[in-house]
């Protein structure tokens, strides 16, 4: 089916969401998702950076990095109050000694049902030497530190295998950034309908 035919068949509805970026690789899964567990959805996105660093390392700062994207959207009102947002933050951690992943936070907000449902991606291997250039690139008094390195995975893996720096996934893994997102997306999806069927 074309995607705008698509588009016009499936948005609409009760359910509303902004997707706190721009990039349909993020943006396309979240509608997609929504749209099959809700029949109609109008999911948009808009873009929103968080205040830390390009490539957040650990839970804490991926999780950190999904609040903040949906809280700049609030507070720079792009969005109402009351508009239910999802963010996506990729982050990576080290969960065996040298042995580094890339996951997503996939984080829900609805402030008028006070629901908030929060999920992961599958994680995806990152080989060590791509990890060790983005630390070795990070100057050592960089101020975003805390929250993780200045240079992201993509850009690195860029450079060095010419793969596109915001899906790199496929080429390493080969399983594309939009399937990984589209399964966590179903599961965020899935939690919040049954939630709000609770009310």
């Amino acid at each position: 089916m074309d995607p705008q035919m698509k588009d016009v068949l499936y948005s609409g509805g009760d359910i509303s969401i902004v997707v706190a970026s721009s990039r349909p690789t993020k943006v396309e899964p979240v509608k997609e998702a929504f749209q099959k567990t809700f029949g109609r959805a109008t999911v948009v996105g808009k873009d929103s950076q968080p205040g830390i660093a390009p490539q957040p390392v650990g839970f804490d700062a991926g999780v950190k990095g999904a609040h903040e994207r949906i809280n700049n959207l609030r507070c720079t009102r792009l969005v109402s109050e009351q508009q239910v947002c999802v963010a996506v933050e990729s982050f990576i951690v080290e969960l065996q000694p040298d042995m580094w992943y890339d996951i997503a936070c996939l984080l829900l907000s609805d402030p008028v049902h006070a629901i908030s449902v929060q999920t992961f991606s599958q994680a995806t291997p990152v080989p060590l030497e791509y990890v060790k250039r983005a630390q070795s690139e990070c100057p050592p008094s960089y101020s975003l530190s805390s929250t993780g390195y200045s240079v992201t995975i993509g850009q690195v893996m860029q450079r060095q295998l010419a793969v596109d720096p915001s899906d790199w996934h496929s080429s390493v893994a080969g399983v594309s950034r939009v399937q990984l997102l589209h399964t966590a997306a179903k599961q965020l999806a899935f939690l919040y309908q049954q939630q709000l069927s609770r009310r």
